[in-house]
């Protein structure tokens, strides 16, 4: 994870702009080794639309003019309502 922030603060990002996972959510408990969040994150966005959800809806009625990201694992694009959806490859090869 710190490596993930580090690369956004390399691009000029700034660490109020950064949103992070809030591993003290029961749903993230199981969480405790780095293969552990690779599965979850290679996981949640395929084929689960209660996850892509989620993950895009925490950006509905922030009406700021910031560029809103979700970053996973899937190489499908998933953009929607102006939410730009990038793999995490293609994010740390930009």
């Amino acid at each position: 994870m710190r490596q993930i922030v580090d690369e956004l603060l390399d691009k000029g990002i700034t660490e109020e702009h950064i949103i992070y996972i809030n591993f003290e959510d029961y749903k993230y408990r199981k969480i405790s080794t780095a293969d552990a969040l690779y599965e979850y994150v290679e996981e949640q966005l395929q084929d689960d639309e209660k996850a892509i959800e989620r993950e895009f809806g925490a950006y509905e009625g922030i009406g700021d003019n910031y560029p809103k990201y979700v970053i996973s694992m899937d190489r499908v694009p998933m953009s929607r309502n102006g939410v730009i959806h990038m793999s995490l490859v293609d994010f740390l090869m930009m």
